[in-house]
């Protein structure tokens, strides 16, 4: 397992959250923003790397909230600050507020999807006391929990049926599709052509999990989402795999530019959107954002964040008629993108 193998066991103390969120800063929240451009706004309370996020736009009002889930509060403090904290980002009011806890410290889950106004996170890690090494480990999850934003509470779904983590979720005519990296042939069966990922879809109404099929390319750490009837997936060497639901075939879509790549990713305006690529680091910081227009079949280049959001360090959700990127340290680790 060439990614999670990579995971170090370190020993870390446990952050606390804030008491209050912080107030946003004065002046009118829905400034006016140029095309293809960022803008700050208001921090995440605390630092936060790989985290999940998904976002909910209320019909009636166009009102975005965005939920961020889990992640650790540093990257070099280990496992013991994994957390179950879950910020909820009021996009038109510029403010965060708390939120019930999710049921178990998490970071690097299969990504969030909403479908019919509910949350769906599968899979990621956990940390578990080792009371022999003295220290905490992380563990790999089955979980599948889901929020109800109207009663602020998470309820248990049926696990997985493997243990898995840093996929890709989305969500599609009220399913639940996740793709992500499977090593169990008791479960998954053998790869062939060097396949090791596998697509699953999991039902609401059934509570019940299939095996749709092997993925062409391995998805851990990669990204993706839907557009039309359609899963797009890019690895993260640039592979670039279309899964088409009505058919339950795979076909190749165009190679992704940029030499390495473990992205956050979204899909807006029928468009695909990963930030976190690079060829090599060059000092510079800047990461450029890429963007895959199916009908087009081609990738393009729009404004790189003001920050270097490193990939999977990060989380991107769509809101209405933009995006927002969340991670990193404090100041500056929540920006609005305008398409």
């Amino acid at each position: 397992m060439r990614r999670v193998a990579a995971i170090g066991l370190l020993l870390a103390a446990a952050c606390t959250e804030p008491a209050t969120e912080p107030t946003p800063p004065d002046g009118p929240t829905d400034v006016v923003s140029t095309s293809d451009s960022w803008r700050a706004r208001a921090d995440f309370p605390t630092g936060i790397f790989y985290a999940a996020s998904t976002s909910i736009t209320t019909a009636s009002t166009l009102r975005t909230t965005v939920y961020v889930i889990g992640g650790q509060h540093s990257i070099t403090t280990g496992p013991g600050s994994i957390t179950d904290a879950v910020k909820a980002y009021d996009v038109s009011a510029n403010r965060w507020r708390t939120k019930a806890r999710y049921p178990v410290p998490v970071r690097g889950p299969d990504g969030a999807a909403e479908i019919d106004g509910k949350i769906y996170v599968p899979g990621g890690f956990t940390r578990v006391w080792d009371p022999q090494r003295g220290s905490w480990r992380m563990t790999v999850l089955s979980s599948l929990y889901v929020y109800n934003p109207a009663t602020d509470q998470w309820t248990t779904k049926r696990d997985m049926p493997i243990t898995t983590a840093v996929g890709v979720s989305a969500a599609y005519k009220g399913r639940l599709y996740v793709a992500t990296g499977c090593y169990d042939r008791n479960v998954c069966g053998d790869a062939s052509e060097g396949a090791v990922g596998a697509l699953w879809r999991y039902t609401p109404e059934t509570d019940r999990w299939v095996l749709l099929s092997r993925t062409p390319h391995d998805p851990s750490y990669g990204g993706g989402g839907f557009i039309g009837g359609r899963l797009y997936l890019v690895d993260d060497l640039g592979s670039t795999d279309v899964y088409d639901v009505a058919t339950n075939t795979w076909s190749t879509g165009p190679q992704r530019p940029i030499r390495y790549c473990t992205p956050a990713s979204t899909t807006l305006q029928a468009k695909l959107y990963l930030v976190g690529c690079r060829d090599d680091f060059d000092g510079t910081g800047v990461y450029p954002m890429l963007v895959l227009d199916p009908k087009a079949g081609i990738w393009s280049q729009a404004a790189a964040p003001p920050v270097a959001a490193t990939g999977h360090l990060w989380t991107l959700s769509r809101t209405v008629g933009g995006l927002e990127l969340v991670g990193g340290t404090m100041p500056g680790n929540n920006w609005n993108y305008v398409p």
